[in-house]
């Protein structure tokens, strides 16, 4: 109750992006509006899940987003918004867990 995390920029940004900790979390417009990370400390930057995602937040321990309806066709011609819903992943982009579908 008491994490308020990056509300102030999701208001403002759709919550394609937000940092914490001198790491970006961001929707890459170049892939889908996936989600990834970027570590200003190192230059790493990582994919952590398929996209379009939006309203990123994080915590101490978590990132948080909503994963919206995929623009591309799937394999039968047919969105991939099966998906669609609020996540919950651990900072290693392992052990995503839906919080609502």
């Amino acid at each position: 109750d008491a994490v308020t995390g990056n509300t102030t920029g999701n208001l403002n940004n759709k919550g394609l992006f937000c940092e914490k900790d001198d790491i970006l979390y961001f929707a890459n417009g170049y892939d889908n509006n996936s989600l990834y990370y970027y570590n200003a400390n190192n230059g790493s930057c990582k994919k952590l899940a398929d996209g379009p995602v939006s309203s990123i937040n994080t915590d101490d321990n978590y990132i948080y987003f909503v994963r919206e309806a995929s623009r591309s066709k799937g394999t039968f011609g047919m969105s991939s918004n099966n998906f669609v819903g609020i996540y919950r992943m651990d900072k290693k982009g392992k052990q995503e867990n839906t919080i609502h579908h």
